[in-house]
């Protein structure tokens, strides 16, 4: 199979961006990693009098619309995915957290007056070693939506949306969650993928590549996706000018 993967859609906006990546290429399903919003809304390409846009499997991030994922009213199309579950995708099994670290970083920013969103509903809950394995083992792929340390964080981009806040330039810092760090070491996955950090960062931790993914928001100068074939498990990062990165 072939799949789309991306990282924060904040919309319906980067919803349609997305479905109209897939079908232009022919993707065989979308993968969110999170910041959804819009999931109760149908997602909806003609081709032949058909629905051109594949199954669209989405993760919980930290900015969602909790009602919706409480009553389970998402569209036709559309399949949610809950921290801690795993799903095969062509062969493969995907485990999931999505959400974001509850971190004493997290609780100073808030406190600074970045929205970060609403708890308890936005933060993941934390398992024991075992726990993580009995959930988790044996992905040969896993999904976050919060960003594993080490992340390096300098200036972050924004939308030119107006209604978004950023904190500007910054120095440069290291960030991310410690306890999906360690969720990496014990599962041992091939590939990660994330959004939320609004920047793109291919990094390994340990023998496991991790991509960090800019957002699909069409509202952001930098946006992109990766191509994954679950055949060979080779994931293909393509900034939206269709320029191959990575490979």
């Amino acid at each position: 199979m072939k799949l789309l993967i991306v990282g924060d859609c904040h919309g319906f906006g980067g919803m349609m961006s997305a479905a109209h990546v897939a079908v232009e290429l022919s993707a065989d399903a979308i993968i969110a990693c999170g910041d959804v919003w819009d999931v109760d809304r149908s997602i909806y390409i003609a081709r032949d009098n058909t629905n051109a846009v594949p199954p669209f499997h989405m993760i919980p991030g930290n900015h969602e619309r909790w009602s919706i994922w409480a009553k389970g009213l998402f569209a036709d199309g559309i399949v949610a995915h809950l921290d801690y579950t795993k799903f095969e995708l062509g062969g493969r099994t995907f485990g999931v957290i999505g959400r974001i670290d509850d971190t004493p970083r997290v609780r100073e920013l808030m406190d600074l007056g970045l929205w970060l969103g609403e708890p308890p509903e936005m933060f993941f809950t934390r398992l024991e070693g075992q726990q993580v394995r009995d959930a988790l083992g044996g992905s040969d792929v896993l999904l976050f939506h919060d960003a594993p340390f080490p992340f390096v964080l300098g200036h972050r981009p924004i939308s030119t949306a107006q209604e978004w806040i950023g904190l500007g330039p910054a120095d440069t810092e290291i960030i991310g969650s410690r306890y999906l760090n360690e969720v990496i070491r014990t599962i041992e996955p091939k590939l990660v993928f994330h959004g939320h950090m609004h920047l793109l960062d291919i990094r390994y931790i340990k023998q496991t590549r991790i991509y960090g993914l800019p957002p699909i928001d069409p509202t952001f100068t930098r946006r992109g996706y990766v191509l994954l074939d679950t055949a060979t498990l080779r994931a293909q990062y393509f900034d939206m000018s269709g320029e191959k990165l990575d490979g």
